[in-house]
């Protein structure tokens, strides 16, 4: 066949580059261990070549690099044949961590790069839980539309506002798991994830999410005064013992049987259980300490002195709130205290005051 004919056959124009390389001006990359080498090999292939031949070799001679460069000067790591290879078997080993080998930048990804990966999860998720909600909802007025001709509009708008609470923390929840999703990927956390194997941090990062949304939803009822800063403290506490025991104790249950299926859940069941139950007698025990010695742990629990109302009454004192009060000093050398008699005492009439939590990690005086 002549060239003619072959290239009539594939389509080709007279003027088609037929000696050109395939890559004809493209850069080729190679590992780094391997570029002086390739540079001296093709030279030799230059010298000894044919005439056609010489410009392909040229044109690679020309191209090749051991790094991929960017208009703006930015360019790519070296990487060695060995190296390569050992990316290839931490990759199929699924142990490739990319911000470990300078792989990933604090400037590739800035933070409205987080929050578009939340806000597209959290669309997602609050999409996905609104129409599960609904979709009873929509079964029922198709049923009532082909049995009586009509549905009830109210009941429908009724119930698409019941789901809105639900949606709206699916979106939060969504967007707060695949921001600590983002976050590992990109090495944000460091070393955290390090002691964990890569099948367990999802459910490790299902963990955090959990803590971090309870933590949102009590900073809000802080900050409109729906609850207390140590009802806080307490929740936040309680949040994070429930949520290691429940993960700790899932992921042993799972290292130990690695071979039964729902290992992790069942462990995880059983730690939420128990880290409930050890968490209520510690709570316990740590109030009861602060109700006998008064201790407020920088604020975890509040001593509270005020008397009670009731008592205040049965003195016969008119109390009331005083932001400030100064208060003159008298000094007063001699004072003489006439003796009192009492005949009898109405035993019925004495009534006792004892410390006590009245609130969350609220103590003060119970009046019985």
């Amino acid at each position: 066949m002549s060239v003619s004919d072959y290239l009539e056959i594939k389509g080709l124009s007279d003027d088609t580059p037929i000696f050109d390389s395939i890559y004809s001006g493209q850069t080729r990359i190679i590992p780094a261990d391997q570029l002086e080498a390739a540079k001296e090999y093709l030279k030799r292939k230059i010298a000894k070549a044919r005439p056609n031949q010489v410009g392909r070799y040229q044109d690679v001679l020309e191209n090749l690099q051991s790094v991929v460069k960017a208009p703006d000067g930015t360019q790519s790591v070296e990487l060695t044949k060995e190296q390569s290879r050992e990316l290839a078997r931490l990759a199929r080993e699924r142990k490739y961590r990319a911000y470990a080998d300078q792989f990933c930048s604090d400037d590739i990804l800035k933070w409205n790069d987080y929050i578009n990966r939340g806000l597209k999860a959290g669309a997602t998720a609050a999409v996905i839980t609104f129409s599960i909600k609904m979709l009873p909802v929509i079964k029922k007025m198709i049923s009532e539309l082909i049995e009586q001709g009509e549905i009830d509009c109210d009941t429908l708008k009724a119930s698409g506002l019941d789901a809105i609470p639900a949606t709206t923390e699916s979106f939060l929840r969504g967007g707060v798991a695949a921001v600590l999703t983002l976050g590992y990927e990109t090495g944000k956390f460091g070393d955290i994830f390090k002691l964990i194997k890569p099948e367990q941090v999802p459910s490790v990062i299902g963990a955090l999410t959990v803590v971090t949304f309870s933590i949102i939803k009590d900073a809000y009822s802080l900050a409109t005064h729906k609850i207390t800063p140590q009802e806080f403290m307490l929740n936040t506490q309680q949040t994070f013992f429930i949520t290691a025991c429940a993960v700790g104790t899932g992921i042993w249950v799972q290292t130990l049987f690695p071979l039964m299926p729902f290992a992790y859940f069942l462990g995880n069941i059983v730690g939420t259980v128990v880290g409930s139950l050890t968490f209520k007698v510690i709570d316990n025990i740590f109030v009861a300490l602060c109700v006998e010695n008064g201790y407020t742990f920088f604020g975890l629990v509040k001593q509270d002195y005020t008397l009670p109302e009731e008592v205040l009454k049965e003195l016969n004192i008119d109390w009331q709130q005083v932001d400030s009060l100064s208060i003159d000093t008298t000094r007063i050398d001699e004072c003489e205290i006439d003796c009192i008699n009492i005949d009898e005492c109405d035993a019925d009439y004495i009534k006792m005051m004892s410390r006590g939590v009245f609130k969350i990690h609220h103590i003060g005086y119970l009046y019985k």
